[in-house]
């Protein structure tokens, strides 16, 4: 079975960042000395004329411009590396429908789904529960089930059906209507075959097969047999990552902490040691205590950097254990290293500041100890969402959930409902906000304020702030800012930026229904 994803790069990130899916989005790269230029963008984006290739400037131009756009478009530079690491994440995923399963090109995935089928009634009845469970993220897909892999890509990506299952043998047959380039042949050759008015496989077929190779070249004929059978092919499964684990079971069942840190001890530094030859640190390390009789208890850590450190390690761990209770004796234990990442490098200057990176290092060891000790959820920092509302743009998400929040454990994967898809990981690229036009200290509530202007709705010239009166310099706006029906109280502001005459900047907003005025913020 292949299943084909159109417009994948664009697909990864709207389900990434699910509240921009209803804007146009276009992604960009740097074109050598032509500057960023546009490589994909959606439907929505070429109704507002932008087209791929285009000069970025151009194209952030034309949004300016355009008045048939819904929404503003986002702009996300294209990074193919991520697209092909979440592309085979959803490779690892789908071995749940088989045991092969393999990346074909940059947006297409091969199943073998040779004595699979069976057991979920059938190719078809995959087919529909392939396209159900990927619905839930909101991915478009089409798929096709073949006797051979050059058959199935072709018919997955010709559009023509969102679910097709070609009947054994047949492939021949379906092949025919479909044009040249459906083979996977490299442009060149697709090019002068349609130069020679061949533009249908039936058309191929048909040329003396003896002529083939030396008049476009052996891929040609390789292609056409590789998907009609006489050629045959196999699929190079996508090999991840699997989790460090390592096991102890005791003879009889403890309840000693001392033997406890003594085991686990020798564990951690067991697995530790399996990352040594990679150059990977630890990130989160699972627990569990296996009891007998009760269920077994789960302890997890987590480091904001990666850890080499098996004490470092040990230390937090430790910590976990005084903190909970034990029920019951321990049968056995197994620690399990669910997310690693590569060891920080640096290349040493000649005036290094070792200082400053004893001071940074000590910094992260902290806040591992606190959350450990403390809990995850109560040691906290900020976090930066696309809201247009400032007050709810900012929330607070635990500290050592920048690197692990995205690497569920294979203990925790879901076997039949997927809240979240594999390849949910965070987009690079520039804020879709400017962050200079923000300020940095932002009250909890608006506070409001007297203002005086020279008209209704003109800009502020003189405004109270506590005990004192302050005579507004220059000011920039304004910037209107409003919220939709959904939000439970829609908002319509007006905002400005204004420096007073002893050189305080503040950011005032003028409420367009009432017409009141507030202080919302205090640039440094």
């Amino acid at each position: 079975m292949c299943v084909w994803l159109p417009e994948w790069p664009l697909q990864r990130i709207r389900i990434v960042q699910p509240e921009h899916k209803h804007r146009p989005t276009v992604l960009y790269a740097e074109a050598s000395r032509k500057g960023h230029r546009i490589v994909a963008c959606c439907q929505a984006a070429l109704r507002c004329g932008i087209t791929p290739g285009m000069p970025l400037a151009e194209a952030q131009g034309l949004t300016g411009t355009s008045r048939t756009q819904q929404a503003e478009p986002l702009f996300c530079e294209h990074n193919p590396e991520e697209d092909r690491a979440a592309l085979n994440r959803l490779a690892g995923w789908c071995q749940r429908y088989s045991p092969a399963v393999g990346t074909e090109g940059e947006d297409c995935l091969l199943l073998d789904v040779t004595g699979c089928a069976h057991l979920w009634g059938g190719e078809q009845q995959l087919s529909r529960e392939f396209h159900r469970a990927v619905g839930q993220w909101g991915l478009t897909a089409g798929t096709a089930c073949a006797d051979t892999i050059g058959a199935a890509w072709a018919i997955a990506r010709s559009g023509e059906s969102r679910e097709t299952v070609v009947p054994p043998g047949q492939q021949a047959a379906v092949l025919r209507s479909l044009p040249v380039r459906a083979l996977r042949l490299p442009a060149a050759a697709a090019g002068k075959l349609e130069e020679l008015a061949i533009r249908r496989i039936a058309q191929l077929q048909q040329l003396p097969r003896a002529s083939l190779s030396s008049r476009f070249g052996p891929e040609v004929a390789r292609r056409l047999d590789q998907a009609l059978g006489a050629l045959p092919e196999q699929i190079e499964p996508v090999r991840l990552a699997e989790p460090v684990e390592v096991s102890l079971e005791f003879e009889y069942s403890t309840g000693d902490r001392g033997a406890l840190e003594a085991a686990l001890t020798q564990l951690v530094e067991q697995a530790v040691g399996q990352l040594s030859t990679s150059r990977q640190g630890v990130q989160q390390l699972e627990i569990c205590l296996v009891h007998a009789e009760q269920q077994n208890t789960q302890l997890t850590v987590g480091t904001l950097r990666p850890s080499p450190s098996e004490a470092h390690l040990m230390e937090l761990v430790r910590t976990r254990l005084e903190r909970t209770e034990l029920t019951e004796e321990v049968a056995g234990l197994h620690v399990t290293i669910t997310a690693a990442a590569p060891l920080e490098s640096r290349q040493h200057q000649l005036f290094d500041t070792v200082e400053h990176s004893h001071t940074d290092q000590e910094f992260a060891r902290l806040i591992d100890r606190l959350s450990s000790r403390l809990g995850r959820q109560q040691v906290v920092r900020t976090e930066l969402i696309p809201d247009a509302q400032p007050e709810f743009a900012v929330r607070w998400v635990p500290a050592l959930d920048s690197h692990t929040a995205h690497r569920p454990s294979r203990q925790n994967r879901p076997t039949q409902q997927i809240q979240q898809p594999p390849f949910a990981l965070p987009i690079t690229g520039p804020v879709t906000w400017p962050a200079a036009a923000r300020p940095l200290r932002l009250p909890a509530e608006p506070e409001p304020v007297g203002v005086t202007s020279l008209m209704p709705d003109g800009p502020p010239i003189r405004f109270r702030y506590g005990d004192r009166m302050q005579t507004v310099g220059r000011w920039w706006g304004p910037e209107r800012i409003e919220t939709g029906w959904w939000r439970e109280r829609p908002i319509r502001r007006d905002y400005y930026r204004v420096e007073t005459h002893s050189g305080q900047r503040f950011w005032l907003f003028r409420h367009v229904t009432q017409g009141s005025w507030f202080l919302h913020g205090e640039f440094e």
